[in-house]
């Protein structure tokens, strides 16, 4: 019986303390342009993690393919139409954490490109948001605001019909 307790219990603390891993999963969510006036760490972290994971020190590390990932994201500086974002990355090969950095700009559309330190635009940034949310937002909503005001104008019209009526 203590055995079959001990073993519980050690499933429980192994199954129950998982963490992290899937922090930013993207099941059940959708890839549009991050659009957002004042950007998050987690708007930023579903483009920053695969970009460092596969391609933000391809050309300084030999062998550097499943190597880098980062560890923890550190803060958002933004000022008007720029934002850096720090974070610590972790080198699986040599076992160490180092700081770095990624800087963003906003483009004339109100979308985010990531930026190189010379200002060379490397690529557009993406976001994923809930899919019910977004269709929530993007369909359903402006069709309740349409219906609306479609209604108070037929109930204008009615009112305004019978008002003419009453006078002839």
């Amino acid at each position: 019986m203590k055995r079959l307790i001990i073993v519980f219990l050690a499933l429980v603390i192994l199954f129950g303390m998982q963490t992290g891993a899937d922090a930013h999963s993207t099941k059940g969510r959708m890839k549009i342009l991050l659009e957002k006036d004042v950007i998050t760490v987690d708007d930023m972290a579903y483009y920053i993690e695969p970009y460092v994971h596969r391609k933000k020190y391809k050309g300084e590390y030999e062998k550097s393919k499943n190597r880098f990932y980062v560890k923890d994201f550190i803060k958002v500086e933004q000022k008007d139409g720029s934002a850096d974002v720090f974070f610590t990355v972790l080198d699986v090969k040599e076992n160490r954490n180092f700081g770095d950095s990624m800087a963003f700009a906003r483009n004339r559309d109100g979308t985010w490109s990531h930026i190189d330190e010379e200002g060379t635009k490397i690529a557009q940034v993406y976001t994923y948001v809930d899919k019910k949310g977004y269709y929530y937002k993007k369909y359903v909503l402006p069709g309740s605001c349409a219906g609306i005001v479609l209604a108070g104008g037929v109930l204008i019209f009615f009112r305004i019909r019978k008002r003419s009526k009453e006078r002839s």
